[in-house]
């Protein structure tokens, strides 16, 4: 993240993202009533001689929109902030109407917010120090390829290559053209997926030999790129979180908050079968352990922390974690134990000691 402006007496952050991690972050930070400045198209419309209103071309232009809902685009990687118009240029004629602007990865904004909080300043000073690390995990058989980039949002599903390839009983020559042809495919598309994404591990996995095929093919052609190989069952997505679930993946993607928050869940699911009363589990508990310094790991869901009736008493948690050294990680609805989440009242806690609830 890049932090161009920050001044917290008049409210006002202004700032470039870097990668959709900084796009997530934005979803965050940004709040209904918040004012969002930045470029977008706008068309245009004008009369004709006959007092007729015409549709012309859009034109790129600055507007200010006071927000009222956002949403993440994952397939573009971007965020829509739609609310109406505050300020715009005088001669498009568009104030007091609505917009969605669409922030991007290199779209400068400028966000002017009611109150800057002390949650929102860390999480701004922690994008703008954390070195960005971006891991690909491939899942691939003879035939099929799944793409997924790991981030600290979850698993964001890029797409899947399929190819139809005769079987053994083919003639070999034929056969080995058409596996050629496939793995040279997968192998573009994750060359276009490394150079705008910045990616520096690989993690290629799968049921067959494709995937020593294609890891061998990836360290002769990308070699300043860390390629990790993996067994999986499946070439399809479910590999992909298949290969989350493996130890030997979360020793390279450990640092990554998506799989730390899936680790707390597992531990406290584990200490719950077990009695073990080190947990606290649901806004009222976690409260009380929160404000008596005992919760060392917490996990929110993400609809949690943007309910807006919630919002005031969740930062007040995390406020309280994190000022006694506590961690405190946020997990998306895209990611697999998002629901096992859900169902424990949208947050939970691993704890330094019991406490009396």
């Amino acid at each position: 993240m890049k932090i161009i402006k920050l001044d917290v007496k008049k409210r006002i952050i202004k700032l470039v993202p870097e990668d959709f991690d900084d796009i997530y972050l934005l979803s965050l930070i940004i709040r209904p009533g918040d004012l969002v400045t930045s470029w977008t198209l706008r068309q245009v419309k004008y009369e004709t001689g006959s007092g007729r209103k015409v549709r012309g071309e859009k034109v790129k232009v600055t507007l200010t929109v006071e927000v009222e809902d956002i949403e993440i685009d994952t397939f573009r990687g971007g965020l829509r902030v739609r609310g109406k118009i505050i300020e715009a240029p005088e001669w498009l004629h568009v104030e007091g109407k609505h917009h969605s602007l669409t922030l991007r990865p290199g779209t400068e904004v400028t966000i002017e917010k009611k109150k800057i909080t002390e949650f929102e300043l860390r999480r701004l000073e922690r994008a703008r120090k954390e070195r960005k690390r971006t891991i690909l995990i491939v899942a691939i058989d003879y035939g099929e390829a799944t793409i997924a980039m790991l981030t600290s949002r979850g698993v964001h599903e890029i797409m899947t290559i399929s190819q139809n390839i005769p079987g053994k009983r083919a003639e070999p020559s034929s056969r080995r053209a058409y596996i050629a042809r496939f793995v040279n495919d997968v192998i573009s598309s994750i060359k276009r997926i490394c150079e705008k994404e910045k990616v520096d591990t690989i993690v290629v996995a799968g049921p067959g030999m494709a995937k020593k095929e294609l890891a061998e093919r990836l360290k002769e052609e990308m070699d300043r790129i860390n390629i990790v190989i993996e067994d999986a069952t499946s070439s399809d997505i479910s590999g992909v979180y298949e290969v989350l679930r493996r130890g030997v993946e979360r020793k390279v993607i450990a640092h990554f908050e998506a799989i730390e928050a899936q680790g707390v869940i597992e531990e406290v699911l584990r200490r719950l079968s077990k009695n073990d009363e080190r947990i606290a589990y649901g806004i009222d508990d976690v409260r009380i352990a929160a404000a008596m310094g005992a919760v060392d790991k917490l996990v929110i869901a993400e609809t949690l922390f943007r309910d807006p009736s919630r919002y005031a008493e969740i930062v007040e948690i995390v406020d309280a974690v994190e000022k006694r050294g506590g961690r405190v990680l946020i997990m998306s609805k895209d990611f697999e134990l998002y629901q096992t989440l859900q169902s424990l009242g949208g947050i939970v806690a691993q704890l330094r000691y019991p406490i009396q609830k």
